[in-house]
Formats: structure tokens, C-alpha cells, sequence
């Protein structure tokens, strides 16, 4: 019997190589694909994947391949784009809006009951929410004077954390993500957590997981039937805690707001969610959907705008000049001596204040890879085939750091977003993506982002630790989803 179930278990696993030898073999004659670095069957580009500053090696292969650059991991297909412009043609087609659906999505909706929250959603359920969400925010005030009273009331109470740290060397990674969540977190569900909140302590652990490559991860996504094969086991069953766990901090405020519900009261997001499923106004909105969407939102409304805090004020700390100059260009329009905070509003006052968070952006790129994009039938992008269920990338980390578009792009230097005194964007940055799928919470984040880094630069000086030159500091980002600082601390030093 044990010998007829290895044997079984041996032709299964024949077949399955064969299958997919077959495939690649085909799509190779079959279309006109992109030129990419080395592609073999079954494994496709495994090997030749760099897993520590994963975006130079994207960036090597834009300059190496062109434009457009084909990468596969197992037999997962990516198209990777280089252009602005090809990058704003394409994202354009309707043909490009789907989310790609693969083995981690599938298992968080199946954790979620079936549910697929926002982010991964496709067709009416994208657009329903996606309306929805955008109605409600607009609603709260989000990208308005209310929000605005929010985000400084967050900001004030990370000054006075930061004040009664007198100096000593700080690492900013959780007193900046629980004041930006407790941002976003007072829209979705009227809450507020504490610096030491034991819950939303270990949520940021779940994310910064979530949002981390490396190897064991990225073959478990592409090869998911390793997954009861040691190491690849241990890996998959902390991914499969984590979806629980996530499932289980957002199913409590979904029963709380269940439980205590008043019809029209619509005091946050949620019991404004409840009250539209309850009127039946909108077809695929459901209270199955809440935990996972909760998770949606919550995640890129706070890791985003944390990541880039993070490279922005460490970039204050490695260059005192342009630190000074924000400083001073603040002190002329906002009394911080008497409990002022600069607000969006303040902006045209500030050009320089605003350049330098722009700068940042460009800088960090800190979501180097954007989201994954899926083509849901073959197209053509430049001349080449695309065919259908490809992953489309947008190799954000690239354009953002060529020097055919940016003078000195691997130099700090706010002042290229300086024209006439006045801030300008310019058409090649794209934090937030673009097209129809563009950040649903990009006003939120420009609002944090500019309140909490004036806030935080106008009141203090930010050093390095004594001792600890600008040389030793390691400028390599991380590699995953978002690009985040190496671990490191700050000293805040108030001025004010």
C-alpha cells in the first residue's frame, strides 16, 4: 500500500512537471513576448532573482531588456513596464483593471468567509465599493478642514511622545504607524489606541510580515504545493496565522458595531457600511465583506504614509542644511509656539516644506513595484504580446530613479520641484499609481504626510545618535511590497 501511494504520489508529480514543460513550451511559440532574463520551464526566473535590494535588480533589468521586460517566477507571468508613458497608456484599458487572484489571495478569502474586500476585488463588487468608499470619506471630511482637526490632533499627541523621550535615540517605526493608524483608524471605526496598545502592536507585526519578501514566501506563492514540505511549511503556516489573526482584530469591531448598531447614526465608516447593507442600495455590499475590507483599508492607510515618514525624517537627520531650510521657511507662516500646525492649507506659503515631502517620494519610492495588475484577455503593449492572466507591473522604483527624466536622481534634492518659489509635480512621479485603480486613500495620505512631518521638523531638531555618522547609516531599502528604512533610531531634539 505504501509503495502503490509513493508511486501514485511520484507519476501525479511527473505529470504535473510534464503539464507545465508543455505549457511553457507553447506560450514560447505561441507569442511574441518581451525580452527578460533568463526563463526555464517550471522554475522560469527563480534563479536569477536577488531577494536583497530587489529594486536595483528591476531597475537593472529595465536598463538591460527596454521598456517592457518579461519576468516568470514558476509559472507565474510578469510583465514589468518601464515608460511613463507606456505605463499611463496601458493602465488606461479597461483590459488592465483586474487585480491577479493568486494562492495568497485565494486563501485570505477563504479565512474571510469568502470575502474579497477592495484591493483584490474585480467587476461590480469593485465599483460598487470603490464608489462607496469614496462617497463615505468624502462624507467624514477626508481631504477637508474635519480630517484635518483629526490629523492634528494625532500630530500633537506624537509631539508630546516624542518630547518626553528628552533627546535619547528613538526608533520611529511604531510611534509613527500607531499615530498614522490612529488616524485612519477614528474614519473606519471610531477608535484610538495607545502607544503600548498590546493588539495593535502585534497588527503591525501581522503587516510588516504581510508586506516582506523573501525566498520561502515568494516560492509557497508560486509553488503552493510545497507547503507541507520543510521549510516551506513553517513559512506557511505563520502566513496562515496571520490571515487569522488579521481576521480576527477586524471581526471585533465589525461585532461591536453589529451588536450596539442605530440606524442613521453613521458615526464612522463602518456604521455607515451597515446602514447601506441594511437599505439594500447596493448590490455586492455585505457585512461579510467588513473584516477583509476593514483589513484593506486599514493596512494601506497607514503602512504607506508610515514608510514614507520614516525615509523623511531620517533624510532630515542625514541633511541638517535642507532640515534648517524647512525649518525656517515653516517659522515664517505657522506660530508653532502657540500650538500651530501647518495644514494643506498652508502649502502655497510652503513651497520648499512641500518639495522636500515630494523629493522624499521620489527618493523612497516606497511602493516600488506599485500593485500587481492581470490582463484579462491577450493585448498588445508596444508591439508585444501580453496574454491573458499575465501579472502588468509598473516598475515605479525605475522611473523614479532614471536619469533620462531626473537630473541626479540617487541625490537628495528637493529643490528640482522648485519652480518660480512654488511646488510642482511633475508627470513622471507616482506614488500613489494611476488610472481607475490609483489610491483610494491619497488625499488621507498628503494630509498626514504634510501635517505630521511639518509638525514633527518645526518643533524639533532630528540628529543621528551620537556617535553615529551619516556614513554608517544604510541607505539600502527593504525588499517587499513597500520599501521601508533599515532598522535605525533618531534623536528628537525640541527647538521650540
Amino acid at each position: 500500500m505504501f509503495l502503490e501511494t509513493v508511486g501514485f504520489a511520484a507519476a501525479s508529480a511527473a505529470l504535473l512537471l510534464l503539464y507545465y514543460i508543455a505549457k511553457w513550451y507553447i506560450t514560447l511559440s505561441r507569442y511574441n513576448l518581451p525580452p527578460g532574463p533568463l526563463c526555464l520551464p517550471l522554475l522560469g526566473s527563480l534563479l536569477t532573482v536577488r531577494f536583497t535590494a530587489f529594486q536595483r535588480q528591476h531597475y537593472d533589468n529595465a536598463k538591460k531588456y527596454g521598456n517592457v521586460v518579461r519576468r516568470q517566477i514558476g509559472p507565474v507571468q510578469t510583465i514589468q513596464l518601464n515608460d511613463p508613458r507606456i505605463i499611463k497608456e496601458a493602465f488606461s484599458r479597461d483590459v488592465l483593471l483586474p487585480r491577479p487572484i493568486l494562492w495568497p489571495i485565494h486563501q485570505r478569502n477563504r479565512v474571510n468567509r469568502g470575502a474579497t474586500g477592495v484591493v483584490f476585488a474585480d467587476g461590480e463588487m469593485w465599483k460598487e465599493h470603490r464608489r462607496f468608499i469614496l462617497q463615505t470619506f468624502r462624507d467624514f471630511g477626508v481631504g477637508k478642514f474635519r480630517m484635518e482637526e483629526k490629523i492634528v490632533a494625532e500630530a500633537g499627541a506624537l509631539v508630546t511622545f516624542l518630547k518626553a523621550q528628552e533627546g535619547r535615540p528613538l526608533e520611529t517605526k511604531v510611534p509613527l504607524s500607531i499615530s498614522v493608524a490612529n488616524v485612519i483608524a477614528s474614519v473606519l471605526t471610531g477608535a484610538r489606541y495607545g502607544m503600548d496598545d498590546p493588539q495593535l502592536r502585534l497588527l503591525l507585526q501581522y503587516t510588516k510580515e504581510n508586506f516582506e519578501f523573501t525566498m520561502k514566501k515568494i516560492i509557497l506563492i508560486v509553488m503552493p504545493w510545497l507547503q507541507h514540505v520543510p521549510p516551506i511549511r513553517q513559512t506557511y503556516r505563520r502566513f496562515m496565522e496571520i490571515l487569522h489573526g488579521l481576521n480576527a482584530f477586524f471581526s471585533r469591531p465589525m461585532k461591536e458595531h453589529l451588536e450596539n448598531f442605530v440606524p442613521d447614526r453613521n458615526s464612522d465608516f463602518l456604521e455607515s457600511y451597515i446602514s447601506a447593507v441594511k437599505s439594500g442600495q447596493y448590490s455586492t455590499l455585505s457585512t461579510t465583506e467588513i473584516p477583509l475590507l476593514l483589513e484593506d483599508l486599514f493596512e494601506a492607510g497607514f503602512e504607506t504614509t508610515t514608510t514614507t515618514l520614516r525615509w523623511a525624517l531620517l533624510m532630515m537627520a542625514l541633511h541638517p542644511d535642507i532640515q534648517r531650510r524647512v525649518q525656517s521657511e515653516l517659522d515664517r507662516h505657522v506660530n508653532a509656539a502657540n500650538g500651530e500646525f501647518a495644514t494643506p492649507s498652508e502649502k502655497l506659503a510652503t513651497p520648499y516644506a512641500e518639495a522636500t515631502l515630494m523629493e522624499v517620494h521620489l527618493y523612497a519610492s516606497v511602493v516600488p513595484m506599485g500593485v500587481d495588475h492581470c490582463a484579462r484577455e491577450d493585448i498588445q503593449i508596444e508591439g508585444y504580446d501580453v496574454p491573458k492572466g499575465s501579472i502588468v507591473q509598473v516598475n515605479i522604483y525605475f522611473v523614479h530613479h532614471i536619469d533620462a527624466w531626473w537630473e541626479e536622481p540617487e541625490r537628495f534634492r528637493p529643490e528640482r520641484f522648485l519652480i518660480v518659489g512654488q511646488g510642482q509635480t511633475s508627470e513622471y512621479l507616482m506614488p500613489f499609481g494611476l488610472g481607475k485603480r490609483r489610491c483610494l486613500g491619497e488625499a488621507l495620505a498628503r494630509a498626514e504626510l504634510f501635517i505630521l512631518f511639518c509638525g514633527i521638523v518645526q518643533r524639533f531638531d532630528i540628529r543621528l545618535p551620537e556617535g553615529v555618522a551619516s556614513a554608517d547609516i544604510d541607505l539600502t531599502p527593504t525588499s517587499g511590497i513597500t520599501a521601508d528604512t533599515q532598522p535605525h533610531r533618531l534623536c528628537f531634539i525640541p527647538r521650540l
